[in-house]
């Protein structure tokens, strides 16, 4: 399962439902404290967060969740980095994808870190 976390409603619902089209089970989140306690709860394959969040902030989500689960993939999206500056700031702890998303390179990047999902 997927644990969606972004802000925007109306975007988090539009990438959840492409994913769950595609075969994925997604559960979303609206903020950073909402995920880290529906991650608690469930057994999750891979987590997509955005960067800037309200109430716990992407790079400490990240951070809470490799603490409980070293190994699980993380995908960070924002509209506020470069694929470089991404790249320093999460020194290879989670994948970056910049806003807007492309479909094409979300799928293909979940489709390489969960080959076996789809």
């Amino acid at each position: 399962m997927i644990l969606f976390v972004e802000d925007d409603a109306l975007s988090r619902r539009a990438y959840s439902e492409l994913l769950r089209t595609i075969g994925y089970q997604v559960a979303e989140a609206k903020d950073g404290a909402e995920a880290l306690e529906l991650f608690s709860k469930g057994a999750f394959d891979l987590v997509i967060a955005d960067l800037v969040l309200p109430r716990l902030h992407g790079l400490n989500l990240v951070e809470l969740i490799h603490s409980e689960a070293p190994n699980i993939p993380i995908i960070v999206i924002s509209g506020y980095l470069s694929d470089s500056a991404a790249k320093i700031i999460l020194e290879g702890s989670a994948e970056f994808i910049p806003k807007p998303i492309d479909p094409k390179i979300l799928t293909a990047t979940i489709q390489r870190l969960l080959p076996a999902k789809v």
